[in-house]
């Protein structure tokens, strides 16, 4: 728990604090409630926690003139801040060696240095050319690697810019002290009464105190894009006895009974009013979705088919530079045992004062041609012409006005032949469970038909 973790490194000062850890689960137990709300659990819970009264005293704020103390660093240790985790920006160089990280480019870079070395160890009539096949295939990687880093690290920039305009907007009107003050979303506490007009996004999950005619768009949240009816807990208690004293319980839907629960992430509709901040940061039901949005994300189907392509190959190119060492090494012995058969052209001074030093440079031979098997086997072409077909791909949709940020993404929507959503256009996996089937009349018959043949 990140809180927790906060309050184990808090200042000797702030160890007293006059806030509670308790009021905080209780805060976040309450827009959990409304999340999973079947009638009006949500309503239920702060009017069995002695209404709004609970909150204001539980979090030392005032309804009217907001939180009038200098104490929202002690607010921030108890209850969390509200500032968004910065992910540092990729340098170029670390964006390379991810890009290297690729299966089949290490099978090529191992092939590359291994031939470079052994041919010049080996070749002695052209040893100043036999570094070049070797240094062609690390110019191949190097060229297939350094296209990807520079469309993600252009891209990156540009959406690093694109966030900061975006960030330095994200400003609210808030209460404090009795005063209305414009404050950034980062610095906004728990205990803050912000001021809600229509089209805003909220910055927290919070309490509605005042508001006329409040619906909300919490498709962000949901996926449903019906719009949802706020209201004050006094007239959430007055629809939910009504619906009660009518015995319409049973027919009602979870949202029969209007929330005073604010999400943060979602977006008012109509309405003006004001409410009270009560959950922030990671806990909040935006922080929560931005953690799961900032997990690693996952190899695509075009690089897990390089890589079963790549160990397939390596696996062949292995055995075959196995089978054709052992082949060599057999024909040396033939040779080694009938030392006395050898051409007469072959005066190697080496040959003639030990066999030993036929047979070492016969081995290093047959390595350097099984090593060869294996360079020749891996395409290195095939991850350049990959590399450069997504990086097209990025540059025709920028011309269509689409700023995609990783190259592999072309590569994903464009592998796309079918986009499974429901009404709301909320994407569903590809996956769907039978319920029930229906069989016609003479389906059935023909089915009995043939069963009755059998």
């Amino acid at each position: 728990d990140v809180y927790k973790r906060q309050e184990q490194s808090q200042q000797p000062g702030l160890t007293q604090t006059k806030f509670s850890s308790s009021m905080r689960e209780d805060l976040m137990d309450f827009i959990t409630k409304y999340q999973n709300r079947k009638f009006a659990e949500d309503v239920e819970f702060i009017e069995s926690k002695e209404g709004e009264f609970w909150i204001e005293k539980g979090i030392y704020t005032d309804f009217k003139a907001g939180i009038t103390g200098d104490d929202c660093q002690e607010r921030e240790t108890v209850f969390g801040s509200n500032r968004k985790v910065i992910i540092p920006s990729r340098s170029y160089c670390s964006i390379v060696l991810e890009t290297l990280n690729d299966f089949t480019l290490k099978i090529l870079m191992v092939a590359a240095i291994a031939s470079i070395i052994l041919n010049m160890i080996v070749e002695e009539d052209h040893r100043e050319t036999a570094w070049i096949e070797g240094f062609a295939i690390l110019c191949a990687v190097a060229l297939a690697s350094n296209v990807q880093a520079i469309n993600d690290f252009q891209k990156e920039k540009q959406f690093q810019e694109l966030n900061k305009i975006a960030d330095e907007r994200n400003k609210f009107n808030v209460i404090r002290g009795g005063v209305t003050q414009e404050i950034h979303s980062d610095n906004i506490v728990v205990g803050d009464i912000i001021k809600i007009f229509e089209g805003m996004e909220l910055p927290a999950d919070g309490f509605l105190l005042e508001g006329y005619e409040i619906t909300t768009d919490e498709s962000a949240m949901t996926g449903e894009t019906d719009p949802l009816k706020k209201s004050t807990l006094r007239q959430c208690i007055e629809v939910r006895d009504e619906i009660i004293q009518e015995n319409a319980k049973n027919t009602s839907d979870s949202h029969s009974v209007p929330s005073p629960a604010m999400l943060s992430g979602t977006r008012i509709l109509t309405g003006e009013g004001k409410f009270v901040v009560v959950v922030v940061g990671p806990n909040s039901c935006v922080g929560k979705i931005q953690a799961l949005v900032t997990q690693e994300a996952e190899a695509t189907p075009l690089q897990q088919k390089l890589e079963t392509i790549a160990r397939d190959i390596g696996k062949l190119g292995l055995i075959f530079a196995i089978l054709t060492f052992i082949a060599l090494v057999i024909r040396m012995v033939i040779e080694v045992q009938e030392q006395g058969d050898l051409p007469e052209d072959q005066k190697i001074e080496e040959i003639k004062k030990s066999t030993s030093g036929y047979v070492l440079k016969s081995l290093l031979q047959a390595f350097v041609i099984a090593i060869t098997v294996v360079v020749v086997a891996v395409p290195e072409g095939l991850p350049i012409a990959v590399t450069i077909s997504l990086a097209f791909s990025v540059k025709k949709m920028l011309a269509d006005q689409n700023l995609v940020r990783r190259i592999q993404a072309c590569e994903t929507m464009g592998g796309a032949n079918m986009i499974c959503s429901d009404k709301t256009g909320t994407l569903t996996p590809v996956s769907y469970t039978h319920l029930r089937a229906h069989e016609t009349p003479e389906h059935l018959v023909c089915r009995l038909l043939l069963e009755k043949k059998k």
